[in-house]
């Protein structure tokens, strides 16, 4: 149960870093410098994101002994765990964008949405058919996509040969240049990956060391040795960490609804506010508010029961097995898949 808790508690310390990213920096300039600052690190937020994906897909699909013939219900249930809240969120930004195109004082055009771009994001093929996101941090939605069909096709090879399989996948990120590719980021899922082998007793310590030094040597190259530093600090507090905190496990039980809303919805609250009080620190905190409130309605009214029929699928043929922790079911209700 704590390993659990671990992961849900990161899940709300990673949405709590990127709210304040956007809430306290990088969206509001009347913001403090030294809040600015600060907040900024929020941006690795999706960094732990990343790491957590790495760790929980594998523990998951080792609970239920998973095949690639399980392929299609893998597929499945993760269609129906994460397309109808981020489906609900793309349902609502669209007339909410363009009711805030008709609020007095509005600045800039009113927003140009087609058809082709509302339906490549059903796919998440927006970047691909040369459309913009409708919600620019929809791209991880597509980078974390890409690791699911990854790992659901390769499940078996990990199982095997866990070294083998996190170094050949890591090697192409030192040549990786499409922002929207999973090559670019996939050190930081292998990093996870790594911890959870060595969890799972498919690796030595000694190993997954070597292993996660040399991930975080190849991330610092390309990306920067911040992001190495917070991708080695979530592993490792996956593995240590104790998910006691109350307001960071409901934030972690919410934290899909909240990345969703956040900025449809949290955004728009602040540069309001930003009209009438022209406080930095007052307009995040009125924005994180507004943010923090839909995240809870599309939680209760959708998510919730997104999450609860996903868990009710099951892989024909596939007994729960794996390291120790409550089954698959319980396992996706607490945020662990």
């Amino acid at each position: 149960m704590e390993r659990i808790e671990s992961i849900q508690a990161l899940r709300g310390i990673a949405v709590l870093m990127i709210c304040a990213v956007h809430f306290f920096s990088s969206h509001n300039a009347l913001s403090p410098p030294e809040l600015r600052f600060i907040a900024g690190v929020g941006v690795h937020g999706v960094t732990v994101f990343f790491v957590i994906s790495g760790f929980v897909l594998p523990l998951a699909l080792s609970r239920v002994d998973y095949s690639v013939s399980n392929f299609p219900r893998f597929v499945l249930k993760r269609l129906v765990r994460l397309e109808p809240p981020y489906i609900a969120t793309i349902l609502l930004l669209i007339p909410l964008n363009f009711m805030a195109s008709m609020t007095p004082g509005f600045q800039g055009s009113p927003p140009e949405v087609d058809l082709v771009q509302v339906i490549s994001h059903l796919g998440y093929l927006a970047p691909a058919v040369g459309k913009p996101w409708l919600v620019g941090i929809f791209w991880s939605l597509l980078v974390e996509v890409q690791f699911y069909v990854l790992i659901g096709l390769t499940f078996a090879i990990l199982r095997r040969h866990p070294i083998a399989w996190i170094v050949v996948l890591a090697l192409p990120a030192a040549f990786a240049t499409s922002w929207h590719g999973l090559a670019l980021h996939i050190p930081m899922f292998l990093i996870g990956t790594a911890a959870f082998a060595w969890r799972a007793g498919w690796i030595r310590v000694v190993e997954t060391l070597v292993l996660c030094l040399l991930l975080a040597a190849l991330l610092s190259i390309y990306r920067g040795a911040d992001y190495a530093l917070f991708a080695l600090l979530a592993a490792a507090y996956i593995l240590w960490g104790k998910g006691k905190s109350r307001v960071l496990l409901m934030a972690g039980t919410i934290s899909y609804s909240l990345y969703l809303m956040h900025m449809p919805f949290g955004l728009k609250a602040l540069h309001l506010a930003d009209r009438f009080d022209r406080s930095g620190i007052l307009d995040g905190v009125i924005g994180f508010g507004v943010a923090l409130m839909a995240a809870i309605a599309l939680w209760y009214l959708v998510e919730r029961h997104a999450t609860r029929i996903a868990s009710r699928i099951s892989y024909r043929g596939s007994p729960t097995v794996g390291i120790e922790g409550p089954k698959e079911g319980e396992a996706v209700r607490r945020g662990a898949a």
